[in-house]
Parts: structure tokens; C-alpha cells; sequence
């Protein structure tokens, strides 16, 4: 039977690297299970995959929606699903990469729908989310639903709506539910996940954080918001784009800007690595040097064989 490759870890932990080098050598196309990749515009602080490495390696969901659009796990399972299956009558090799360690658990093993989609409920929760804020919304499932809440903070406000949602529907918080789903595999898969140490990963998110601001990041983040783009999408209640946002509007200075970014982006990696760890059946790779990318590719590569 067909297998997918998902490539994990946390952020700038190499991700794409690693995928470029398979895709050199074997006949694949890359599916961006990164939740902001999917935006046009976000480009320089999600790290998107340049137009040039894009013509070279074919990828999906990068580009394709507005900052604006609704965009879920579920709907990303969805339509990687049909994705996949195209690519596999191509002979090709499906690879999977990303931090969003949601919308790879869905792929794999199915998304919790027991509760489906609330229109009325939804856009009530939308509009307390605009008029009040993420941090309003996020206490009010602290009250309801203890356990989301902890898994996720304020600026996931996709979850964060989606949780509410559910119990407010249902009235049973949406960890029950994901309690009493039995994970079933839905592709089979071989998941590689990507770890170093902690100092030398916070070193390269810090590194990353500051090419990104020389990359003018700051022009980026004014741009989208002259275009028309309300400063309160959840596209841009992220990591990079809120502190950007606030150092725009001189509520902090631009040392705290840098200050926050970093420390948000490690606090990121720390959440997507306990996420990831959850997960069953990863081959973790300590990665210590950048010269271990050659031979995890040559281990991965006869993984997949």
C-alpha cells in the first residue's frame, strides 16, 4: 500500500530543508501543513518557500487564500485527502511538512466531527471575537473547557472558536469528545520528526527571527494592513504579526518588537514539540550539526523505499 511522508518538528527546525533534499531525489510533491503558509501576503514571516524553490518543488496549499478566509484542520484534511490521492496516480511520493500539528493528526488519523458546523453559533463567537478580542474568547472557554484551553493560546483562534463551538452546541467540552474518539490511521504514513537541542534550536529561532526583520518584515506586515485587512483576522493574530501589529501602532518599542517576536517563536517551538510528542510512531532524529541533514535524508530515503 501507498504511504505518505510527513516531515514535523518545530519551527526552523528544518523542516523544508530536509523535504527539498528527498524531493531531489525521488519523484514527490510537498503539501504545506503550515496553518499561515496557505495566506498570500504572509510571506516573510511564515517563512513561505520562495517562487523559485516553488517552481522547482511543486507544493499545495502556499498562496491560496485570503488573510481573510476561513481556513480549518478539517477542511485542510479535507482536501489533502484528494491532493494525496492525485499525487499517488502520478507515482509521485506525497510529502507532508509543517508545524501545525493539528492539520497533520487530522490527515492522518482523522479529525474529531461528532459536532458539526454551527453557522449561528460560529458568527456569534466571530463577532464577540472581533468585539472583544482573543483574550476575551479565551477565557471564556478557560470556564467551559479547561483542558483546550491550556492546549491552546489566545492568538489560535481557530481552535479556540472551534472549541466553543462545540460545547456550546453539544454541550460536552471538545476534549471529551477527542477523549472518546478511538485515532484510527487514515493514510498510512511514515513520520519523520526533527529534534535538537533546546539552546541550539532557540539559537536558530533567533537567528531566523532577525534575517526576517532584515528581510524587512516590518514593510511586509504595514503592507497588509494598507491593502484593507482588519488587524484582528486570525491570520494575523499570530506569531511576528501581533507584535509587528503593535510596533506599527507605537504601543511598544521596536527593541520590545524584536524582544517579543523571538520569545513568542520560542514559546511556539516549545508548544509544537509538546504536540508532536504526543503523536505515536514518529522517527525522531536528534540533530545536533547542520551536516546531519545529508544523512537523515539517506536514512529517510530508505524508510521509504
Amino acid at each position: 500500500m501507498k504511504k505518505i511522508l510527513a516531515i514535523v518538528g518545530p519551527t526552523a527546525s528544518g523542516k523544508s530543508e530536509l523535504a527539498y533534499r528527498i524531493s531531489e531525489k525521488i519523484k514527490s510533491e510537498i503539501i504545506s501543513a503550515d496553518s499561515r503558509q496557505i495566506f498570500k501576503y504572509l510571506d516573510i514571516g511564515t517563512a513561505k518557500p520562495t517562487i523559485e524553490i516553488r517552481n522547482k518543488f511543486k507544493h499545495h496549499f502556499v498562496d491560496e487564500l485570503k488573510p481573510s478566509e476561513y481556513f480549518s484542520a478539517g477542511e485542510f484534511a479535507k482536501h489533502a485527502k484528494i491532493k494525496i490521492n492525485n499525487i499517488f496516480k502520478h507515482d509521485k511520493l506525497p510529502i507532508i511538512v509543517g508545524g501545525t500539528g493539528l492539520y497533520i493528526s487530522s490527515l492522518i488519523y482523522g479529525l474529531f466531527e461528532g459536532v458539526g458546523k454551527n453557522d449561528e453559533i460560529r458568527n456569534e463567537l466571530l463577532d464577540k471575537l472581533k468585539n472583544f478580542g482573543a483574550d476575551y474568547l479565551h477565557n471564556e472557554l478557560k470556564k467551559v473547557d479547561p483542558i483546550s484551553a491550556k492546549k491552546y493560546i489566545p492568538a489560535q483562534t481557530r481552535f479556540v472558536v472551534r472549541a466553543m463551538e462545540v460545547f456550546l452546541t453539544s454541550g460536552i467540552p471538545i476534549s471529551e469528545h477527542h477523549k472518546n474518539q478511538k485515532q484510527k490511521e487514515i493514510f498510512p504514513s511514515i513520520i519523520i520528526g526533527l529534534n535538537w537541542e533546546r539552546k541550539i534550536l532557540y539559537d536558530k529561532i533567533n537567528k531566523r527571527v532577525d534575517e526576517m526583520i532584515a528581510n524587512n518584515f516590518i514593510d511586509e506586515v504595514k503592507n497588509i494592513l494598507e491593502i484593507g485587512y482588519d488587524e484582528k483576522i486570525p491570520a494575523l493574530q499570530t506569531v511576528g504579526y501581533k507584535e509587528a501589529i503593535e510596533f506599527l501602532k507605537n504601543k511598544i518599542s521596536y527593541d520590545e518588537f524584536v524582544r517579543l517576536m523571538k520569545q513568542s517563536s520560542r514559546r511556539y517551538a516549545k508548544r509544537q514539540m509538546t504536540w508532536f510528542r504526543r503523536m505515536k510512531e514518529i522517527f525522531w532524529f536528534d540533530l545536533k550539526i547542520e551536516d546531519d541533514f545529508e544523512n537523515v535524508k539517506l536514512k529517510v530515503l530508505k524508510l521509504i523505499k
